[in-house]
């Protein structure tokens, strides 16, 4: 026979309603506690892959400059479209093709090869970024927090505003960009001009003279080549347009200048041949204090050395005067 124990010593064994709350409360404390932690450790982990990335975009550089004698004009490369009546059948993308509709190639398809000069006898093909060739995986380029997934997004970029091809812009108090210079294509300079005592140096890679003055584009998900432009704060920066102003973080020859005189202390540049190691910045990744608001910028060196630098230290030093 079963005994049944008595409905009142049955309920004493049930939360009460405060003891219910306490639970709750409690969950809600840890939760409060371990949940800021968790996205801390996850953030981490992305800065330690980006630290990766831009270590084998080190190694492809170096490749590059022991094969070639000089670092590339760009890591990843520009924007391209296909163009039937150039061969090979795709040139850099403008502005113009952007407005007319046409198409970019696919991120993961650039060829980082087309005609030089199409418009002259010189029918060389140019061969000179890092993808398939120094480095075969996509993802050394990308970046883990980078919003941009369309691998035909396209944009132009302005230089940083304190490196000499920048100087001007400047940023107001709610991070509007004003008088940001864009990167262009550079053409020699025409025949018969007098020379300038600091004459500006040209796009090697550049297709024709038509794209002379043309701003570059670049495919958003790079993230070697360009990354949002900051406040000292680690705030996004948008163009009077209001969209994300993108800057230049990879560039060989920040000044367009030929030699020291003209140059003064900026020898902290690729364009030189023995750059110092330890202050010349190769690129830079500014996504993480874009997206994650963790304030860190992530440079690397000449060195190979990888640094974790805060966005008011960026906004002041890079890309020329890391110390």
């Amino acid at each position: 026979m079963v005994t049944r124990k008595p409905l009142q010593n049955r309920l004493k064994r049930a939360f009460t309603l405060t003891e219910l709350l306490v639970v709750i409360a409690i969950i809600a404390v840890l939760a409060a506690i371990l949940f800021p932690v968790m996205a801390t450790v996850r953030e981490q982990a992305r800065q330690s892959s980006t630290m990766s990335n831009l270590y084998s975009a080190y190694v492809g550089a170096r490749l590059y400059y022991e094969d070639e004698g000089h670092f590339p004009n760009a890591l990843f490369g520009y924007a391209e479209v296909a163009d039937a009546t150039v061969n090979p059948p795709f040139r850099p993308m403008t502005v113009g093709d952007v407005t007319s509709g046409a198409l970019p190639v696919p991120m993961d398809q650039l060829h980082g090869a087309f005609r030089t000069h199409a418009d002259s006898s010189n029918t060389s093909v140019f061969r000179g970024y890092l993808f398939h060739e120094q480095v075969k995986d996509l993802n050394v380029f990308l970046n883990q927090v980078n919003p941009a997934v369309s691998k035909t997004s396209v944009t132009v970029a302005y230089y940083p505003i304190n490196s000499p091809l920048g100087a001007g812009g400047t940023i107001d108090g709610n991070g509007v960009l004003h008088g940001g210079q864009l990167v262009k294509w550079v053409a020699p300079p025409a025949p018969g001009t007098p020379p300038l005592p600091c004459p500006v140096t040209t796009d090697s890679e550049l297709p024709n003279s038509t794209y002379d003055g043309l701003a570059k584009l670049y495919y958003t998900m790079d993230s070697v080549d360009i990354g949002p432009m900051l406040t000292p704060d680690g705030k996004i920066v948008k163009d009077e347009a209001g969209l994300v102003a993108y800057e230049l973080h990879y560039s060989p020859d920040w000044s367009k200048q030929v030699g020291l005189t003209c140059d003064g202390p900026r020898v902290t540049q690729l364009k030189y041949k023995n750059p110092p190691q330890d202050k010349t910045i190769l690129t830079y990744v500014t996504h993480h204090s874009a997206y994650s608001r963790q304030g860190t910028v992530i440079a690397i060196l000449l060195n190979g050395t990888a640094r974790k630098i805060s966005s008011a230290q960026a906004f002041e030093q890079l890309p020329l005067g890391y110390h």
